[in-house]
């Protein structure tokens, strides 16, 4: 089965959508397994978390957007000294409760609260919303379950209604806890009168001239849990939604119908299968579980992507609802992975030096900045690099690798042959061309304003921290923000040859040139195991390069003892500790 969902998968590329896989799961009587699927797409991303540190004088946790609250009164903390830090889940529904059998099952929210079996007194209010319509608040039948599982267990769900106090709302309901738990609550009954739903359109990211675009249009309940999975987790394919509706539960429709009211500019839609070869009736969807589909052809080239507006109806005592689609919400953006960064333009303005120019030309730069550049009294290899720039900043974000590989390996410019096979060729997984398409973003950086009295600054995360001593600065200044950068090891190094190449970390310490009267302690960490901390060999380099300039690096120690180095001795301790 998985080498036929693997093959499927490759076939399809991005239309291997979940919703085309639920689909057949379904149609082939799959339920339950569809089910499972959707609890893996809820499981991680529905999770909406919040947290809080509460105070003897007590306080609120709350999840923003989402009506979930928990109020804790003040003195609550009986048999704890100090501040707590509370913390609420929400549990997706069916993640536990697979199945609706019944026309209000999985209306409700559950949470979970941590630290779990932590005792309240005075009780805490805890506000948990549902999605019902109801005709009497005050007759409805609830019930009330919790659990005291231990985090990422199965909840062991216990009828507490009769021992909490709790109160039923009009769009939730109030339970007062004297422990923190699992809980949850379900509301069933003939005072249940309709269910609120929201309109949902997902698709795939599509090119600009894509020849076919689908939409999938279904609905969901309108719960947190819900929400967050069409706009967190299949938010790269999320189109919109419309505004809340009804489905009532006494004569619920045997489907929901979906139309096409309008497309701009005009796409041709596709019959829903050969057999059926109306596209103007309207499509319908049976059950949360299910959508409909609609598939648009390009008419021509020139067509861009079509907006849509659908018309949703459902029982005829109601209003009909519009949807409204943009495909070009879905349109992939271009891949600022392959921009070429100002320090690859300068590594390779090195192999331009004699035809700086005439490359200039052949890149479309303005004529009397190549006069300009031509007048400096630098080297033609500075030349070569400032009209690169000239050339970047020109074209801005469409400045890539591909552009520059094209013009280069052209004949007429005599440099294929000075430029390395696997970068003429494209190869993305080569060295050469990975240093060219680089992007800025792979460094990590922190910075702080360091006063007179010393400080740190430490990138989060990772063991990388500067030390300045107290009164480090020179001149009047009283402090400094200063700026610390992890450089990409294979950005300035050839490949690998030897075990332990690029096995430390590069750093940039901003402002360039800053001097100290104290030295200060950096502490870079290292991936290697080693035999002893005695007797190994280390080199450590520095440049004092200008700010996106090739780094030259200068040998300041070729041989000390690693023990006397802090990141080492600070990472064997761990080692040796742990």
């Amino acid at each position: 089965m998985y080498k036929t969902l693997k093959t499927w998968k490759d076939l399809e590329s991005e239309h291997a959508s979940p919703q085309v896989l639920e689909r057949a799961l379904r149609s082939a009587a799959q339920d339950d397994a569809a089910d499972e699927l959707i609890a893996v797409l809820t499981e991680e991303s529905a999770s909406l978390v919040a947290a809080s540190t509460i105070s003897r004088e007590g306080g609120t946790v709350q999840i923003d957007g989402t009506g979930v609250e928990l109020e804790i009164p003040p003195d609550a903390f009986q048999d704890i000294q100090g501040d707590q830090r509370v913390q609420i889940t929400i549990l997706p529904n069916r993640s536990f409760d697979k199945t609706a059998k019944c026309f209000e099952d999985n209306t409700t929210v559950m949470v979970q609260l941590l630290p779990h079996n932590l005792s309240l007194r005075p009780a805490a209010k805890l506000i948990l919303p549902h999605c019902l319509k109801l005709k009497n608040v005050v007759n409805s039948d609830v019930k009330i379950f919790c659990s005291y599982h231990k985090t990422g267990m199965e909840p062991l769900w216990e009828d507490v209604t009769k021992s909490v106090t709790f109160k039923l709302l009009e769009t939730s309901c109030e339970v007062h806890l004297q422990r923190l738990c699992a809980i949850k609550y379900t509301i069933s009954g003939n005072e249940v009168e309709a269910k609120r739903l929201k309109w949902y359109a997902l698709g795939n990211k599509c090119k600009e001239d894509a020849k076919y675009v689908t939409v999938d249009i279904g609905y969901h309940l309108d719960l947190p849990v819900e929400n967050e999975v069409y706009r967190g987790k299949l938010q790269d394919k999320f189109l919109g939604d419309s505004q809340s509706f009804f489905v009532f539960k006494e004569e619920p429709p045997s489907y929901l119908s979906v139309s096409l009211v309008q497309v701009l500019p005009v796409w041709e839609l596709r019959p829903i299968s050969a057999v059926s070869m109306s596209t103007s009736r309207p499509r319908t969807v049976l059950s949360s579980k299910q959508c409909c589909s609609f598939t648009f052809k390009r008419p021509c080239s020139s067509a861009s992507l079509p907006r849509c507006v659908f018309e949703i109806a459902g029982d005829p005592q109601q209003p009909k609802y519009r949807l409204n689609v943009n495909f070009r919400a879905l349109q992939k953006p271009v891949a600022n992975t392959n921009v070429v960064t100002d320090d690859a333009l300068f590594y390779l303005s090195h192999g331009l030096e004699d035809a700086w120019k005439n490359i200039g030309r052949r890149l479309l730069v303005d004529e009397n900045d190549l006069q300009e550049i031509s007048k400096r009294d630098v080297s033609l290899q500075l030349k070569a690099y400032l009209m690169l720039i000239k050339w970047k900043e020109s074209v801005g974000e469409t400045a890539f690798v591909e552009i520059l590989i094209r013009v280069l390996n052209d004949e007429k410019t005599g440099l294929a042959k000075k430029l390395p096979a696997s970068l003429i060729d494209g190869d993305a997984s080569s060295h050469e061309r990975n240093r060219l398409i680089l992007p800025d973003k792979y460094s990590l950086m922190d910075s702080s304003d360091v006063s007179v009295e010393g400080g740190e600054v430490r990138i989060s995360d990772t063991d990388i921290e500067l030390n300045i001593l107290p009164d480090s600065f020179l001149g009047p200044f009283e402090k400094h923000k200063i700026q610390l950068k992890v450089l990409p090891d294979n950005f300035f190094q050839e490949p690998a040859k030897l075990f332990e190449a690029h096995s430390t970390t590069i750093v940039e310490l901003l402002p360039s040139d800053l001097r100290l009267k104290r030295p200060a302690s950096l502490f870079l960490p290292h991936c290697l195991k080693l035999k002893s901390t005695k007797y190994c060999e280390v080199q450590v380099f520095q440049s004092h390069h200008a700010k996106g300039m090739s780094r030259k690096y200068h040998t300041e120690i070729f041989i000390i003892i690693l023990s006397i180095i802090f990141v080492s001795f600070y990472l064997l301790a761990i080692y040796l500790f742990c």
